[in-house]
């Protein structure tokens, strides 16, 4: 099967979806590209062994969250940019047979990662063949994949499984954050930021994971390791602090 025809297939099956999902054909896009990211990178040698995911998009394939997210957010050990972007270009670059194109990323620093860091690579995808006109190049759509630096890791990274959306692709296996850590990160960015926190999102989260959080002391540690890491004080009360 051609990438054209593939790409044809992928944008009938998501035509489908659409007609029963709360998301539209738009989001379902994003989320299909975001999916095919990650396959990407799990597909490659030496990225699939230095990146765990975590964040909303996690959220939103482990835990069902209804909330729509174009960020793709992970952890990195300390790794130069040049060579991060070199690998991540080399990943973007690999054929899966999914019918998607990914035209090569631009990186950005992002200043909202505390004192470690992290960079932002906005990736370019198509559903359908490769570009080469520079004109339309810059009208494909993108997707963020937002790396930091530093962060401790509550628990184990586990290896779960990414359900893809369409059914004829194939599963796909990731490393992710324990649910802990994603909530205590969650929770020390609304307090690190206070009444100047704009993010709704991040409200959402920490009500969408606490329910699904059952491990209590785990979830008071990775709070208390998170903070301390990010030398962002705790709050005497929560409670206080919300109101």
């Amino acid at each position: 099967m051609t990438m054209s025809d593939k790409s044809k297939e992928a944008l009938r099956a998501l035509a489908k979806l659409a007609k029963t999902s709360k998301l539209s054909i738009n989001e379902l896009r994003v989320i299909l590209a975001l999916e095919r990211v990650v396959a990407r990178i799990e597909a490659h040698k030496v990225l699939r062994n230095k990146l765990i995911f975590k964040g909303g998009f996690v959220l939103l394939k482990t835990l069902n969250s209804q909330r729509f997210t174009r960020d793709l957010d992970a952890l990195v050990g300390n790794m130069p940019k040049q060579k991060l972007s070199a690998l991540v270009k080399e990943a973007l670059s690999a054929d899966l047979d999914d019918g998607l194109y990914f035209a090569p990323p631009e990186i950005d620093d992002l200043i909202d990662q505390g004192k470690y860091g992290g960079y932002r690579i906005k990736i370019p995808f198509q559903i359908g063949p490769y570009l080469n006109q520079a004109n339309k190049l810059k009208k494909l759509s993108r997707v963020h994949l937002d790396i930091g630096f530093g962060d401790v890791i509550s628990g184990r990274a586990k290896r779960s499984k990414l359900t893809p959306l369409i059914k004829e692709e194939k599963v796909i296996s990731w490393k992710v954050y324990p649910i802990e850590s994603i909530y205590a990160e969650k929770l020390e960015t609304l307090v690190s930021r206070g009444s100047a926190n704009s993010r709704a999102k991040d409200l959402y989260d920490l009500v969408t994971i606490f329910n699904q959080a059952q491990k209590c002391k785990s979830l008071v540690f990775a709070i208390s390791k998170t903070f301390n890491n990010r030398e962002t004080m705790l709050p005497e009360s929560f409670e206080a602090f919300f109101k």
